[in-house]
């Protein structure tokens, strides 16, 4: 795979340039928090086209699935948390309520 790198997150695939893979990867869960609340001030800071807004949420949800394959991995070597994860604040965001179908039929 000549000078990239492959790492599995969640079921996704994603191919990060070796440089970037090996420094995201070696960051603090408290870093890659911060990159990631960054991020979500950014999209709404900035005048965005529609690309770069779908570029914006995907660094975001690639930040949130790193930061939970970093913690995975660690509790798997060493069966406990890290201990910088007690500091994350994490929410997943609400999925929109579906409107209720009617069941009266008209006509």
């Amino acid at each position: 795979m000549s000078n990239k790198s492959l790492i599995r997150l969640d079921s996704k695939i994603e191919y990060v340039s070796d440089e970037l893979s090996k420094e995201l990867i070696s960051l603090p869960l408290s870093e890659i928090e911060s990159l990631k609340r960054y991020a979500i001030e950014y999209q709404f800071s900035n005048d965005l086209n529609e690309f770069e807004t779908r570029v914006i949420k995907d660094t975001i949800n690639y930040y949130d699935e790193l930061m939970r394959y970093k913690a995975r991995a660690y509790f798997i070597q060493n069966s406990f948390m890290p201990p910088d994860a007690k500091n994350i604040v994490y929410t997943t965001p609400d999925k929109p309520k579906k409107e209720p179908e009617s069941i009266i039929k008209m006509g």
